[in-house]
């Protein structure tokens, strides 16, 4: 879902930056010990979503890794 609000957001040139999005990860432990929430980062690495979110820009987020990260 949020892959899809992000196609239009660039298309009407409304910098990620300016987006905050919630991620919904599973959080197995809630202080990334587990790494079950990890979200691909865009400059490299991944955020973690119980210490760096939920809410996080949407520029920091790699979303060309994220549309397969949970869905294999």
């Amino acid at each position: 879902m949020l892959q899809a609000l992000i196609g239009p957001s660039r298309r009407l040139e409304i910098p990620l930056s300016s987006i905050q999005v919630a991620l919904e990860t599973p959080m197995g432990c809630g202080v990334g010990t587990c790494l079950g929430c990890a979200a691909p980062q865009r400059e490299s690495g991944y955020l973690l979503t119980c210490q760096d979110g939920p809410c996080v820009r949407a520029d920091r987020i790699d979303w060309d890794r994220m549309a397969d990260q949970f869905h294999g």
